[in-house]
């Protein structure tokens, strides 16, 4: 008897796979869109942000505490006044910036702007100081740019033969359109930020004025920026002294009446108490005392005639020897004793604290280097 052994029942076949919900695919979709518009968003929110007038306008100050002044520039607007060029942008220079000083805040102004641009109040300032002001934005196809954010200054030299901004120098010698006789003073534009001019006033006790804070202002006349009055130091004197002595020894060299821009003269008719004479000629002078001068802190401080004055204390002595004529003798040899004057002579002080005495004369339109004085320091009688 064979025992029956049950066949094992077959797997039953593999069941073929569900179709997808068309919900969840939708699900799935959406939320991907939803999270790259999120992302693209998120995207498009920062770069506005990082255009926005406000960041332009920290940018700007930012670029100017770090002395990086062509970054600077290049957030400004060719609109209104544009990029300063030439002799105006001679400050444009990083030695032309301070430290000690910083934007404070920038935030969007609340006032209304006309069509196309913004403004923005900000402040700037240290531990000791701050400013207000606003800067003015437009929009330059489709990027805010900064619009006239300069600051306007006229700097007379008066008694200096430079002008200083921070530690920029700038002598005269080097400005093309300087002229120390004629016309008014260049108006040059600086970045806002914090300003000392003159530098430490070299060869004098006066003390330098404080830094000053400045900001653009609307239809601001540009701001006249002078030396303070000058108090010369001993050693600066006894340079001017020196200075003196030799412009007098060399105007002693020139055998003439009256030697062009030198402080002593004789006129051409000649009057004492007992003769008078005329056709003066065969001039020569020899200095038997120098003057005694000093400057005063009174500074001469116009266009035409620009230094500190200088006092005669004692005239000294320069001698007269030359021929002439009068009306009893004919031909006779005049001698007399002249003196210095300073009325035409002035002090300027170079950076280096050095003084130049200038001869100089005004002719009614302005400096006349090449002319003489037409003084008399001899003591003729007036007719």
């Amino acid at each position: 008897m064979t025992n029956h052994v049950p066949e094992a029942e077959s797997a039953p076949p593999d069941e073929e796979p569900s179709p997808p919900d068309p919900r969840r695919r939708k699900l799935l979709v959406g939320g991907t869109v939803l999270a790259v518009l999120v992302a693209l968003f998120g995207v498009i929110a920062w770069v506005d942000d990082s255009t926005s007038p406000e960041a332009v306008v920290e940018d700007f100050f930012d670029a100017i505490v770090d002395k990086d002044v062509e970054g600077a520039l290049s957030l400004v607007a060719w609109d209104g006044y544009g990029v300063p060029f030439g002799e105006q942008a001679i400050f444009m220079h990083p030695d032309a910036i301070a430290d000690g000083w910083e934007l404070l805040e920038a935030k969007l102004s609340a006032t209304e702007d006309s069509y196309g641009e913004e403004r923005v109040d900000v402040t700037i300032g240290n531990d000791k100081k701050r400013v207000d002001g606003t800067i003015t934005l437009s929009d330059a196809s489709g990027e805010w740019k900064i619009v006239d954010p300069f600051v306007s200054v006229t700097m007379p030299m008066g008694s200096l033969t430079y002008i200083q901004v921070n530690d920029k120098t700038v002598v005269a010698d080097e400005l093309f359109g300087y002229d120390a006789g004629r016309g008014s003073p260049t108006e040059y534009k600086l970045l806002p930020g914090l300003y000392t001019f003159f530098g430490d006033l070299n060869g004098t006790s006066t003390e330098p004025e404080p830094g000053e804070l400045m900001l653009p202002e609307d239809d601001a006349q540009a701001m006249a920026v002078s030396p303070p009055v000058l108090e010369l130091t001993d050693t600066a004197q006894d340079d001017v002294q020196e200075g003196v002595n030799k412009l007098v020894d060399d105007c002693a060299t020139f055998k003439v009446r009256q030697p062009a821009l030198c402080p002593f003269g004789v006129d051409s008719y000649y009057r004492t108490d007992d003769e008078e004479y005329h056709d003066i000629h065969d001039v020569t002078w020899k200095v038997k005392e120098y003057p005694r001068v000093r400057v005063t802190g009174s500074l001469l401080n116009n266009h035409y005639w620009p230094g500190l004055e200088v006092v005669v204390n004692d005239p000294g002595v320069i001698k007269l020897t030359a021929a002439a004529s009068n009306f009893d003798d004919g031909d006779v040899k005049l001698t007399a004793e002249c003196e210095v004057s300073g009325e035409y002579l002035r002090v300027v002080l170079g950076p280096d604290g050095e003084p130049r005495v200038n001869p100089e004369v005004f002719d009614g339109y302005g400096l006349a280097p090449q002319s003489g004085f037409g003084i008399d320091t001899c003591g003729s009688e007036e007719g």
